[in-house]
């Protein structure tokens, strides 16, 4: 194509560009801002950054612009945020899953957080799995501390 001239996109080209944007931008998170809690901007900046998570983004059916992305008002998506983890929760396509033995490591900072962990993860797991499942769950904790110390 010559220096100058324009490529007209058909409504397909378009469509398809726009959804391969819309899927880039789900992974995309604010290096730091002011966190969202309850339908309202706390007033700590945060560091999203050091945030020790994953971010699962569920599959969409091709050419299908998610529906959590096609809400106009990003702000009142997120004062709605109850009712979109309802909707999410709703849709077992949506659900990522997981057993126990798929989790190979629970990392907290520090050593003093790790009991505190193990008593949320037996909490939150004993009635969905077995006794050895969570038991064995619980060895996988371990602490930024350690790992420095000693890898």
């Amino acid at each position: 194509m010559p220096f100058g001239s324009l490529k007209i996109w058909g409504k397909n080209e378009v469509k398809k560009i726009t959804n391969q944007l819309l899927s880039a931008i789900q992974y995309i998170k604010p290096y730091e801002g002011k966190l969202w809690q309850k339908g309202k901007r706390s007033g700590n900046l945060i560091r999203f950054y050091d945030e020790r998570e994953w971010r699962y983004i569920p599959n969409t059916p091709d050419g299908e612009t998610p529906y959590w992305l096609r809400v106009k008002d990003i702000e009142s998506k997120k004062a709605n945020i109850e009712e979109l983890n309802k909707e999410f929760a709703s849709v077992k396509s949506l659900r990522l899953s997981f057993e126990p033995k798929d989790i190979k490591f629970i990392i907290v900072k520090q050593e003093d957080e790790i009991l505190s962990m193990m008593d949320k993860v037996i909490n939150i797991k004993r009635h969905k799995f077995s006794y050895k499942d969570v038991q064995i769950l619980t060895t996988r904790i371990i602490s930024m501390e350690n790992i420095k110390e000693n890898f």
